[in-house]
């Protein structure tokens, strides 16, 4: 099962959190609500790393993200 975030949950998770004592947030999965997510200035100092992107490796603004290969969820057979 796949847990959809919406856009809202978000908003109330950051609304409803102290984020001062956290050292990192990952993800969210979804580079959208990622992207999304990264906006809020509530969070502007956490870092935040995207662990399922297929970009290179880029850190800039307090956000991390990594390089995935593509298959890397996949069996030796490259079926998931």
């Amino acid at each position: 099962m796949i847990l959809k975030i919406t856009l809202e949950k978000i908003d109330s998770i950051v609304k409803e959190n102290d984020f001062s004592d956290t050292a990192a947030i990952i993800g969210p999965l979804i580079s959208s609500n990622f992207d999304y997510l990264s906006t809020k200035s509530k969070l502007k100092n956490v870092p935040k790393i995207a662990p399922l992107s297929t970009s290179p490796f880029v850190c800039s603004g307090g956000i991390s993200v990594g390089h995935s290969e593509r298959n890397f969820t996949k069996g030796n057979d490259g079926v998931p």
